[in-house]
């Protein structure tokens, strides 16, 4: 009984709560909480915000027409005025409402969905199941990037125990749970996943200020842009503090 304590023990100390861990719990969680929902069966993933964001993909790759001209065409009028649900000018064209960001950031997931629908013969118009399901699932994919992303960051001023309880309570006790499942899709998380890899490359950059760095630097501030404009002006105070990196660390551990 006292060596199976021990090996208990011994299992336990090996097998510590770490960052594997916390990327597996949250998986199956998320995971979980979608395939009860199923909301790619009933086609709703794509909706409201998401629809304006994501049709330039079906628009440019399947319609070849970003001008959305092809939306006078009666024959699949209803599933394009749900779909795509454009703006228009005061000439009466018809315009996407939103910026391409977020297009950007599904088109991975988007050439997935299409290699699948193909595979196993489902319409490859950009509205079928996988479409769904692949832009629900894809929130997930940049929350776990952006977690080991951030989990490097704080690990130069904090112990292993207090970033992975911190970060765990970030997951499970703020509304991003609800924009990893329900919400899947929006722009939180990708907005979440920039900023993430803002602050490393910044920090990066203070102590190295290599031209690698500067345009790494400056295409994730471009795509942070194209997802929300306003955003423009949290990301020059980079430009216009110019700190030292001493000093970066003391704010980014202030401000964490």
């Amino acid at each position: 009984n006292c060596i199976n304590a021990k090996n208990k023990n011994h299992w336990f100390l090996d097998h510590k709560f770490n960052l594997k861990w916390l990327i597996v719990i949250t998986s199956i969680s998320v995971s979980w909480v979608n395939f009860n929902h199923e909301r790619w069966l009933s086609f709703d993933i794509m909706s409201h915000d998401k629809a304006h964001y994501y049709s330039y993909l079906p628009a440019l790759f399947y319609e070849n027409d970003l001008k959305l001209s092809f939306l006078n065409d009666t024959v699949n009028q209803k599933l394009h005025n749900k779909y795509y649900a454009p703006n228009h000018t005061p000439e009466g064209k018809a315009v996407i409402k939103m910026s391409m960001g977020m297009a950007f950031s599904y088109l991975p997931f988007f050439w997935l969905a299409h290699l699948y629908s193909k595979i196993f013969g489902y319409q490859t118009n950009g509205f079928s199941e996988p479409y769904h399901f692949a832009i629900q699932f894809s929130s997930l994919f940049y929350y776990i990037i952006a977690l080991i992303i951030l989990f490097k960051v704080l690990r130069n001023y904090f112990s292993d125990k207090v970033i992975l309880f911190t970060l765990f309570v970030f997951t499970f006790s703020t509304n991003l749970f609800y924009y990893l499942t329900i919400g899947g899709g929006l722009s939180h998380i990708i907005g979440f996943f920039s900023f993430t890899v803002f602050i490393f490359y910044t920090i990066k950059w203070h102590e190295s200020q290599k031209i690698k760095l500067e345009t790494w630097l400056q295409l994730v501030e471009g795509q942070e842009k194209n997802l929300r404009l306003p955003q423009f002006l949290l990301w020059r105070q980079r430009k216009l503090l110019q700190l030292e990196s001493e000093v970066m660390r003391k704010m980014v551990k202030a401000w964490w």
